[in-house]
């Protein structure tokens, strides 16, 4: 499985990395985006299994993303986390 993390903080994208045991979750590969633009990029190459977002980003926020992600037929039935 994948994941993406979306943040416009390079910190808060390490500390989440850091801080979940992902192999215990099944989770093989992150990606990380640091705005929504850049996630719509990774999501388009990569295809994760789910996506954990920051909502308040520069250039596109969370909300945004969140709606291009599930108007689109393709990606839409990738789960989103919104913090």
């Amino acid at each position: 499985m994948k994941v993406l993390i979306v943040d416009d903080d390079p910190n808060t994208v390490q500390m989440i990395e850091d801080s979940i045991p992902w192999e215990e979750y099944g989770i093989s590969e992150i990606f990380a985006a640091y705005h929504g633009q850049m996630a719509m990029e990774i999501i388009g190459k990569e295809e994760p299994d789910i996506v954990i977002s920051d909502i308040e980003m520069p250039q596109m926020d969370g909300h945004r993303l969140t709606k291009l992600v599930k108007s689109d037929k393709e990606f839409q039935h990738i789960p989103l986390v919104i913090f």
